[in-house]
């Protein structure tokens, strides 16, 4: 049996470990060793600066510092963006670091086309070679570590804002709980958290799309000519390729959250009535019947992240294709 990870792999990965997610291999040995008796002591510690009630402390500061007469001055949004701006600034800048290193690709894969054509000699070639694989390991290097910022700058804002999100159910009046279920609260708060954090993991990448798409594009079309538009007429089918399985996604989760409603006042009621199923030696068929519940959400969290991995895939892969 592997011994127990007493230091998060991630807190002490390299540059490059972290750009290839390296760093996961063993998280995932160690789970691996143990097959599906897992436990709570069998996970990697959390990062030291990723300590939720360290985090806490420092939003509730940050909104305790931004408070005059009782009244706070800013909103969520901005004590979140005070808390992990530090991350974020870093993400910002890699993302922007592998942008303008892929938009030298396209002058390396001419210099190569010319020097086939005999244009230009053959150690000018190798030397554009050469930077073009440079320039991809330094984009690959630099967006990956900006995505691993991003997700743990999302990470922090979670466990920080998850205080926040289950204070919301005691601050509501009577009249308000009376509008929703047990489950329904219970699952906008779960949806909060989710929403939060892909959000955040987003924000990098959506702060670079219109240098990504327009400028490599203007160097295309100065470069190839009309060729150019067969890519973009390819990744303008992606994005409704892509906007469908994503409507996927949407109505799945739709699906999701009623199953999830309807499983959480379940298991509510079997909590009030426990005294009656245990002597009545029910438990049997009281499981059997959450479980059936929780099958169906199971199956369909599975479609769900299919269609998410495929999204993903089409995204990543068709303007390298293009």
């Amino acid at each position: 049996m592997r011994e127990q990870l007493k230091v998060n792999p991630e807190e002490k990965a390299s540059i490059c470990n972290k750009a290839f997610f390296l760093w996961t291999f063993p998280i995932y040995n160690q789970l691996r060793s143990k097959g599906e008796a897992l436990e709570l002591s069998d996970l990697a510690p959390l990062p030291k600066d990723e300590d939720p009630e360290l985090l806490v402390k420092k939003l509730k500061g940050i909104i305790s510092n931004n408070t005059v007469d009782g009244v706070c001055q800013i909103d969520m949004g901005t004590a979140i963006w005070k808390l992990i701006h530090s991350d974020m600034k870093k993400a910002f800048f890699l993302i922007n670091v592998a942008v303008f290193t892929y938009v030298m690709i396209p002058f390396c894969l001419a210099t190569i086309v010319e020097v086939i054509d005999g244009t230009y000699p053959p150690h000018i070639g190798y030397i554009a070679a050469i930077t073009w694989f440079v320039i991809n390991f330094v984009g690959m290097t630099t967006g990956g570590n900006a995505w691993t910022m991003g997700i743990k700058a999302g990470r922090k804002a979670l466990a920080a804002v998850s205080v926040v999100l289950f204070e919301k159910p005691v601050l509501l009046s009577s009249k308000a709980r009376a509008q929703f279920t047990e489950g329904e609260v219970l699952n906008l708060m779960s949806m909060d958290g989710q929403t939060i954090i892909q959000f955040i993991m987003m924000t990098n990448i959506f702060s670079v799309i219109p240098v990504l798409l327009f400028v490599p594009l203007f160097f295309l079309c100065f470069i190839m000519g009309w060729p150019t538009l067969v890519g973009i007429g390819l990744m303008a089918l992606n994005v409704f390729v892509c906007d469908f399985y994503g409507k996927k996604v949407e109505t799945l989760q739709a699906r999701k959250n009623t199953l999830s409603e309807e499983r959480s006042s379940m298991l509510n009621e079997i909590f009030q009535g426990i005294r009656t199923i245990k002597l009545n030696a029910w438990e049997t068929s009281v499981a059997a019947r959450v479980k059936a519940v929780r099958n169906k959400e199971i199956n369909i969290i599975r479609q769900m992240n299919q269609y998410r991995a495929l999204q993903t895939s089409l995204s990543w892969a068709t303007p390298a294709l293009a």
